[in-house]
């Protein structure tokens, strides 16, 4: 899952994430535009120290890049010429969260 396009919803199912961290990360997070670093949400979001960044990175959490921020927010994937669904986002993040959990179960 994507921190930087995450729900509260989705937050909330993530280990250790409550409804006011979840308010606080999507708070900081549209007033900056989308972290651009795991030490950044550290820095600027109230009550996210290093162990729970730690903790949302064990989970699956990841950042995303720039290029694919840029590209939801102007509607288009990628900034290709497709409209942006969010759906390939979700996606992304169902396959990622899928590995994290099945890790160490071969």
């Amino acid at each position: 899952m994507d921190l930087n396009g995450a729900s509260a919803e989705e937050l909330e199912r993530t280990f250790e994430v409550d409804g006011e961290r979840a308010r606080y990360i999507i708070e900081k997070r549209n007033q900056i535009g989308g972290f651009d670093s795991w030490e950044q949400v550290n820095e600027i979001v109230p009550s996210i120290d290093e162990k729970m960044v730690e903790n949302l990175r064990a989970a699956g959490l990841s950042l995303g890049s720039r290029s694919d921020r840029d590209g939801h927010r102007q509607g288009r994937h990628n900034n290709d010429q497709q409209p942006c669904t969010g759906k390939s986002v979700l996606r992304r993040s169902a396959q990622q969260g899928s590995e994290y959990r099945n890790r160490g179960t071969a």
